[in-house]
């Protein structure tokens, strides 16, 4: 039996308020991995990342190039 099987078979005999709470819990489970995610891809990225604010693209000079 799959930890899913296990966990529908401990939900399934609660109220639907207790039920509710359940995958309120599982939901905040799953932000929360998303958010660790985020936080290691920002990091990862980091390095990459440049300010091109100041940028400005002269089309003729492209071209010319």
């Amino acid at each position: 039996m799959t930890i899913a099987e296990k966990v529908f078979d401990a939900v399934k005999d609660l109220s639907d308020q207790q039920a509710a709470e359940v995958l309120d819990f599982v939901e905040h489970l799953k932000a929360k991995q998303a958010d660790e995610r985020r936080k290691q891809l920002d990091e990862f990225f980091k390095p990459y990342q440049t300010d091109l604010s100041g940028f400005k693209f002269d089309r003729d000079e492209a071209n010319a190039r």
